[in-house]
């Protein structure tokens, strides 16, 4: 991979020898900035898919300022003969780019944008927890459809990314006619959930937290009630498999969604990525998935595909339809946590929310 990972500016000065390869470019942070830091796992998933396919692609990294000069960078890349942009991740950046009435060359994007209208040649990949939200709570009015009486109660910490979490879930409940309501519990308060939760009844609990707190809190609330998290709710994220299990088992029955690069063991691609996500954390191995799958959905739009679809995306299922939209969703499986999931590396979820009735 070494001599077909170039530095853009490297190959300005002295362009390299025609290859005959694809040239593709990643849109890069400055180096030695906190967004290089924070986006280090995304660009190795990039690179690292990029390495199955370099008998016929060649990847140039283009570094964006802190300025944000996104057209300067892109004509640069369409100067230099790109045919491709992977980036850039940070959303102003991505905005930037989504209201430029034209692009130089086509663009995957790794952000949302609120930008109404796109350019033609402009794709992203929407990975933020507010899109998934919008699957959990679709989960959950349909899980609780038979009884729909009450609000739904969201359980979040001060923690400012919880804050965000419950925000959304509220948000995402107004928007299908339902109400929730946001409780903010600590540690020193655990004591008094259940005496707050007696004689109230409510449609479902959402929580807004890790599973360490969510497992500390789910004994208190009544078993009877329906219970539901995202991904970063899910026990199975951490890599220490005694925590999941003991996680687990306080958290048995709450429907929850997975990143196949995170929990699903037996994922083709997890497989042949296991070496290097053993080594990462959750979040990193989020980051290094969306990366892969960056390079995927970038080789199918280099083939002017109108739509894509990976089902074996390591950061979920992804759907991309450039006619109804320029933003590629992504879709996480649901499951329901239980006590008794294997976590041999060749075993996922034995049962899926389909199974269990969800």
């Amino acid at each position: 991979m070494g001599q077909n990972l170039v530095n853009a500016q490297e190959a300005a000065v002295s362009p390299s020898e025609p290859t005959g390869k694809i040239k593709v470019g990643l849109m890069v942070p400055p180096q030695n900035s906190s967004l290089a830091a924070a986006t280090a796992p995304l660009i190795n998933g990039v690179e690292a898919a990029f390495k199955e396919d370099e008998d016929r692609y060649e990847l140039v990294k283009y570094e964006i300022s802190e300025s944000g000069n996104v057209l300067d960078v892109l004509n640069h890349a369409a100067d230099t003969k790109a045919m491709l942009m992977i980036g850039p991740v940070l959303k102003t950046s991505v905005d930037k780019i989504a209201s430029l009435p034209y692009l130089p060359l086509p663009v995957v994007a790794i952000n949302k944008t609120d930008s109404a209208v796109q350019p033609e040649l402009f794709m992203s990949i929407d990975v933020a927890i507010e899109s998934e939200v919008e699957q959990l709570v679709k989960v959950a009015l349909d899980n609780t459809a038979k009884n729909p009486v009450g609000a739904f109660v969201v359980l979040a910490t001060p923690n400012s990314y919880d804050e965000r979490v419950a925000r959304a879930i509220v948000q995402e409940l107004s928007k299908n006619g339902s109400v929730g309501e946001i409780r903010h519990v600590s540690t020193e308060q655990i004591s008094y959930l259940r005496t707050e939760m007696r004689g109230k009844s409510f449609r479902g609990a959402f929580f807004a937290m890790n599973p360490q707190q969510a497992s500390l809190i789910r004994p208190y609330l009544p078993p009877e009630l329906p219970v539901f998290g995202t991904s970063y709710t899910n026990p199975y994220r951490t890599n220490d498999v005694m925590t999941s299990q003991t996680q687990a088992n306080d958290l048995t029955g709450m429907v929850t969604l997975e990143i196949p690069a995170i929990t699903q063991l037996s994922h083709q691609n997890y497989l042949k990525y296991r070496p290097i996500l053993l080594k990462l954390n959750s979040d990193d191995r989020h980051l290094f998935a969306v990366g892969v799958d960056a390079w995927a959905l970038g080789k199918s739009w280099l083939e002017w595909h109108d739509q894509i679809d990976l089902e074996d995306g390591l950061s979920g299922k992804i759907h991309f339809d450039k006619k109804t939209s320029s933003s590629a969703k992504r879709t996480l499986d649901k499951t329901v946590v239980t006590p008794k999931r294997d976590l041999a590396d060749d075993v996922a979820f034995e049962e899926s929310a389909e199974e269990a009735g969800l």
